[in-house]
């Protein structure tokens, strides 16, 4: 059966991952927790490891279809390095039923805000031209530290904040932030998973089996992130969101 769920389970994660430009951390870890039994640095350092090879898979997809803006992944991945360093000293000082709470509000009003809508009734166009698209670097670099700073602090992924960031004060098409935010999470996830694998915090048998599953489906996932209108999009990350900061929320620590 061990043979069997872990490549499941990466089929789910690398939809998840290809679909809306997570890394699937936020299912990866209480997966590992909780089915596969692992202890919870063990499960961080293994999720990591899952996650670069999951997101590298669907940037190929995102990469090809032009829906990876590069200055905005290389500015908010500088920033962000920064934020995850500042992140994890707060998580230290900050009580986990209190990270547990500061999660869960944020992430129930950025959901409820990617549902709305940014565009008053205008209804997004299905295609953006990524040549077109220009942003506000400062911007850029505080919204890339402050999605640093959420991962570093509540030991997720950043997509979960750098989407709806992207989107909502950005104004960047959902197809391009979730083929930037994929791009990301790469980066910020390789860097965290050389430090765990030196450690020897990860198991890196279970991490390939899950894998072949989560390589595999991450550009099926990716393909319809491309076919699915904008408007669809946003509101299937919009209940993500929601859904993860519940699940957060209840969580025990």
């Amino acid at each position: 059966m061990y043979y069997l769920w872990a490549p499941l389970a990466g089929i789910f994660v690398g939809i998840e991952s290809g679909l809306l430009g997570m890394g699937g951390g936020s299912i990866l870890v209480p997966v590992l927790l909780f089915v596969f039994r692992l202890p919870i640095k063990e499960a961080i350092g293994t999720s990591l490891c899952i996650i670069v090879l999951t997101a590298f898979s669907g940037i190929i997809v995102h990469w090809k279809e032009k829906q990876v803006h590069l200055k905005l992944a290389i500015v908010m991945a500088l920033t962000g390095v920064i934020g995850a360093q500042l992140g994890s000293y707060l998580n230290k000082i900050i009580p986990d039923n209190a990270i547990k709470l500061i999660f869960t509000v944020v992430v129930i009003i950025f959901g409820f805000k990617m549902w709305i809508g940014t565009n008053n009734g205008v209804k997004e166009p299905f295609t953006a031209n990524i040549f077109n698209i220009g942003f506000n670097k400062s911007l850029a670099s505080i919204l890339g530290l402050i999605a640093g700073i959420a991962s570093g602090l509540l030991g997720i992924g950043g997509a979960l904040v750098m989407v709806p960031m992207m989107h909502i004060f950005l104004h960047i098409p959902m197809n391009i932030c979730v083929g930037t935010s994929l791009f990301v999470v790469f980066f910020n996830s390789l860097s965290g998973a050389f430090g765990y694998i030196a450690r020897g915090d990860t198991n890196l048998k279970l991490a390939i089996l899950i894998a072949v599953g989560s390589v595999a489906a991450a550009p099926f996932g990716a393909r319809l992130s491309v076919k699915i209108s904008r408007e669809k999009l946003r509101k299937i990350f919009a209940v993500v969101l929601v859904l993860a900061g519940i699940a957060i929320l209840f969580k025990k620590v």
